[in-house]
């Protein structure tokens, strides 16, 4: 292997899907209380109704709508009063023509009624109901099954479960889904300059971001980080801790180290396994390094924490949501300034975003090294193509959203 034979972002993708451990498509059933967040690995159908029944969705009375028709503040309808309907229970009576019976909201609709009419459009006199609104056919009202039927399909393979998702789920009575198991993955920072994020950066010194930053990225897109590391451009305690960090963790990612120089001991060490390449056309992130050890990928990463931040989101978890058919978001924005791209490398550029009443707009930051505060105020990301020279001002592009 040749390092810094740089090969192109969609085949860096392809060996990244090629070489992932076996484990990445392990899957299990979990309850819906303890799901929010997880991915699901399968279909999920509905085996009910939702809703369950025909029901009320105000507080009024059910009535025949043909009955309050032609009923106005002036001219009230006059219905008989059979009673009311309790919650959670079924109506033993039903109403004819001239009749009504008093509903709560979520009450099951009696047989006869199709519409309710709110209680603060009526007066009650001595068993009599005046109605002073008309309604149509279903007003105030949601049918069984107006939103899920048997066999209808809730939500896709590859669909993040949140808690509205959770309480869809309850409701037509599935308490357990099947959802991908969260990889075991450990983060290593390397550099002599590092320090914990704790001490004064002083002296050349600066605080460890990339563990706290890869880390907390890693768990918001389902991983479980089983290991975190803190190393000197030490070779004995670089070979020490990615011994360590292996034999927890299904994938390792290191950040620091993987350019060519005197101290960089991730190639290195790194060589101990196959490397499968060392080199991206990437802007930001050309001296990725990803090796292999066993069935186990280890990801050598830039240390600059927005670079390294953006490879793993552009390469490593866009393959994975590919796998699981877990959609990546994107918008459309049309561009606000002429600006160039780095020809031979896809960019990727940074973008915030206005939207202007009518579309996005997207204007450009220029990051420099570790600026992270001004890389917060980015919204998204656009790939410039390795042939593309640049964007003109009022392009329409996409941008893949942070």
């Amino acid at each position: 292997m040749d390092f810094f034979n740089v090969v192109s972002l969609d085949s860096c993708k392809e060996i990244v899907k090629n070489n992932l451990p076996s484990c990445i498509n392990d899957s299990e059933k979990i309850p819906i209380f303890s799901a929010n967040g997880y991915v699901l690995a399968e279909d999920i159908i509905s085996p009910d109704y939702f809703p369950p029944y025909t029901r009320s969705t105000v507080d009024g009375y059910a009535v025949i709508a043909k009955d309050v028709y032609c009923c106005s503040s002036s001219i009230p309808a006059f219905l008989h009063c059979k009673g009311k309907i309790l919650m959670g229970e079924t109506p033993n009576i039903s109403i004819s023509s001239g009749e009504t019976i008093k509903i709560p909201t979520g009450g099951i609709l009696p047989n006869g009624a199709d519409a309710v009419v709110m209680v603060e459009n009526i007066d009650e006199l001595d068993g009599e109901i005046a109605i002073y609104s008309p309604v149509s056919v279903g007003e105030n009202v949601v049918l069984k099954g107006e939103e899920l039927k048997p066999n209808s399909l809730i939500a896709k393979r590859g669909t993040k479960i949140i808690p509205l998702l959770s309480g869809i789920l309850a409701s037509v009575g599935i308490s357990k889904v099947k959802v991908y198991k969260p990889l075991n993955v450990a983060v290593i920072s390397t550099g002599d300059e590092l320090v914990d994020i704790e001490t004064d950066a002083t002296n050349g010194k600066i605080r460890d971001i990339n563990t706290v930053l890869l880390s907390n990225l890693l768990k918001s897109n389902g991983f479980n980080v089983c290991y975190t590391a803190r190393i000197k451009d030490d070779e004995q305690e670089f070979n020490t801790v990615l011994s360590s960090a292996l034999s927890a963790a299904d994938l390792v990612f290191i950040s620091g180290g993987s350019s060519i120089g005197t101290k960089d001991l991730t190639e290195k060490v790194l060589s101990q396994g196959n490397i499968l390449l060392h080199g991206i056309a990437l802007k930001p992130g050309k001296p990725t390094l990803i090796s292999k050890f066993g069935d186990k990928l280890v990801f050598g990463l830039p240390g600059n924490p927005f670079a390294c931040m953006n490879v793993l989101q552009s390469i490593f978890l866009s393959v994975v949501k590919s796998l699981h058919d877990e959609p990546i978001k994107y918008t459309y924005a049309y561009t606000t300034i002429n600006f160039p791209s780095s020809p031979g490398r896809t960019t990727l550029q940074p973008v915030k975003l206005d939207f202007d009443g009518e579309k996005y707009l997207a204007t450009p930051i220029f990051l420099k090294s570790a600026h992270l505060y001004s890389a917060l105020q980015a919204d998204g990301y656009i790939e410039l193509e390795e042939k593309a020279e640049g964007i003109y001002k009022g392009e329409k592009i996409k941008v893949y959203l942070f």
